[in-house]
């Protein structure tokens, strides 16, 4: 299944019915629909031979979301802003269009704050008292994650009576605390990364926001540490 948006259009917000018989240039979106894999090239970063470099993954995105809640914004020039789904009443980002560098690095940096803060939140719910707090990420250039973890002092102990390194979030069994990967990782990749490197911006603030606003406000104990990590 094919969904093709205009790059171009009147001002306004519009939906899948209105788009698909408008020609001109195009962000072309596939929907693998026995997977529910929606697959694009972000339009003017195509280079051949290089294609992999362009191409956004989103997953688990229904054939009845896209065709019932898709709708695509327009600016006052317009100029596509931004593609959006609904899942349950949340809004789903699928593809921006930055105005330039400092336009992708204005909106990164606000975003990363708000993701922040929705981790931050989760992690305050813990009353145990707390060993470890991690922060991990990866990033292989297609697939993007953020999260924290939670250590307590009684799986630290656990850990330790194992002789395994206190220091692996990988050895502690706490749910893994996330924020919204998915639109993170379409700001990111939609971003120029030849301007520099978003990835890092982003995370290098969701790291700082949560040790300096999280760590305060947990049980912590005598041998508490936060550790920042990365994992390929």
């Amino acid at each position: 299944m094919y969904y093709n948006i205009p790059l171009n259009f009147k001002e306004g917000v519009y939906g899948i019915s209105t788009l698909s018989s408008c020609g001109g240039d195009m962000l072309e979106m596939e929907l693998d629909e026995d997977y529910n894999i929606l697959t694009y090239y972000i339009p003017g970063k195509i280079i051949p031979g290089y294609e992999w470099r362009s191409q956004i993954n989103i997953y688990s995105i229904p054939e009845d979301e896209l065709d019932g809640t898709l709708e695509a914004l327009y600016n006052s020039n317009g100029q596509l802003e931004k593609v959006t789904t609904k899942n349950n009443n949340k809004e789903r980002l699928l593809y921006i269009n930055y105005k330039d560098a400092e336009d992708a690095k204005s909106q990164i940096k606000k975003f990363a704050e708000t993701n922040a803060d929705t981790i931050i939140e989760k992690i305050c719910a813990c009353k145990d008292k707390v060993s470890r707090l991690f922060t991990e990420k990866f990033n292989d250039g297609g697939c993007l994650d953020f999260h924290a973890k939670i250590g307590t002092k009684e799986q630290k102990d656990a850990v330790v009576a194992k002789s395994y390194s206190t220091d692996n979030p990988g050895d502690y069994p706490s749910e893994m605390i996330y924020g919204d990967n998915e639109a993170l990782m379409v700001m990111v990749l939609c971003a120029d990364r030849d301007e520099m490197d978003f990835w890092e911006l982003a995370t290098g603030i969701m790291e700082k926001r949560i040790e300096e606003k999280a760590v305060a406000k947990l049980d912590k104990a005598e041998d508490f540490e936060f550790l920042a990590t990365e994992y390929d």
